[in-house]
């Protein structure tokens, strides 16, 4: 024989996990966007630090630096940040 279960105790389950499951994942998505702009914050970085080396031994314009640190791997937003980060 099964045994029936009070409709209260079944919406008090769902409204629990209506509440706690998009919780759980809210944390999980704050933690990957987290890690991610590290990543792009030490790869700005990287690129101001080297636009400041070329400018340090030779004179570039703005496109021709973000065009050099883009020779060295960096993406097109990165040679940009770097270039701007410098006052180009």
């Amino acid at each position: 024989m099964v045994k029936k279960t009070k409709p209260s105790i079944i919406i008090l389950v769902m409204v629990l996990l209506m509440i706690l499951l998009p919780l759980n994942l809210g944390a999980q998505y704050y933690n990957s966007v987290s890690n991610t702009q590290q990543a792009e914050t030490v790869s700005k970085k990287q690129a101001v630090r080297k636009a400041k080396e070329y400018l340090g031994f030779c004179a570039f314009s703005r496109g021709g630096l973000i065009e050099q640190l883009k020779y060295e791997k960096f993406t097109q937003a990165q040679a940009e940040y770097g270039a701007n980060a410098v006052g180009l």
